[in-house]
């Protein structure tokens, strides 16, 4: 932990901070590569912005990524989310209940 002093004369710098809507693409060795919708230029974005995530991921599917001064900071992820179901196990037989 460091203290530090400041005055009102010393002057801060807002980051420049933007979201926009990206486009899923695939995985490489340098992260997770999405193409922004509107300019379709491409960015990667690390691991571990996506972390556990990850199997949200589908080609194609739009999320927001929010930067900080150009490079990504987050990528958010929808509250809620569909899938297919594409096989399922087969159906237990009933079993019996006695009632008196």
């Amino acid at each position: 932990m460091v203290e530090r002093g400041f005055d009102e004369t010393h002057q801060f710098q807002q980051p420049e901070m933007q979201s926009r809507s990206h486009s899923y693409l695939y995985h490489d060795k340098s992260g997770y590569v999405f193409m922004d919708v509107q300019t379709f230029e491409q960015v990667s974005v690390p691991e571990d912005l996506v972390g556990n995530r990850k199997w949200l991921l589908q080609e194609g599917v739009e999320f927001v990524i929010r930067f900080v001064d150009g490079a990504p900071f987050q990528v958010a992820f929808p509250p809620n989310f569909v899938d297919e179901v594409v096989d399922t196990a087969e159906a237990a037989s009933q079993a019996r209940v006695a009632t008196c």
